[in-house]
């Protein structure tokens, strides 16, 4: 029975071992992966020195405008949080609340197209061409698209390739 017993414990703490480190791995392949994303995008572009010092200034820019955005928002969630479970839901200030909440929204989708345009500015014709056929990058939050945000922070700097001005 001891022996039972001992052999359950082992194989319980084995396959806790294998989960833990699996769930560690798994995490530290996700963020691996967005940031190969947009290194692959920086180099289908072939950006030169140049428009790689203006992305990196669009893209902190860019990180700063959202992030005001963002606390700003979350300020605004947790308010209609506190509002929407009063005892005494005050329906005016509800929908204030909501108004505040989209014009926010607006805002910030407004900068992203602004922040978009910006980027494709940069770009000659041929590299815009890419740009704008790998769009969905930036739809899953790890491309140019929103600021880098969940991308690679260094952008396309540290890359170990020659680059030419055209």
């Amino acid at each position: 029975m001891k022996r039972i017993r001992k052999i359950a414990n082992v194989l319980m703490v084995t396959v806790l071992t294998i989960l833990a480190s699996s769930q560690i791995y798994a995490q530290n392949f996700e963020h691996q992966g967005k940031g190969e994303r947009f290194d692959a995008m920086c180099q289908m572009l072939n950006l030169t020195e140049s428009q790689q010092a203006k992305m990196n200034t669009l893209k902190t820019d860019q990180m700063k405008q959202m992030l005001q955005f963002s606390n700003r928002l979350n300020e605004l969630k947790a308010r209609q949080q506190t509002l929407t479970t009063a005892d005494k839901a005050d329906m005016k200030a509800i929908n204030a609340n909501i108004d505040e909440i989209t014009a926010l929204k607006n805002k910030m989708m407004k900068q992203k197209a602004k922040h978009i345009q910006d980027v494709r500015a940069l770009l000659t014709d041929e590299q815009r061409v890419i740009f704008d056929s790998h769009s969905q990058m930036g739809e899953r939050g790890d491309g140019f698209k929103n600021g880098h945000k969940k991308g690679n922070k260094q952008g396309c700097k540290g890359m170990n390739r020659e680059y030419k001005e055209k």
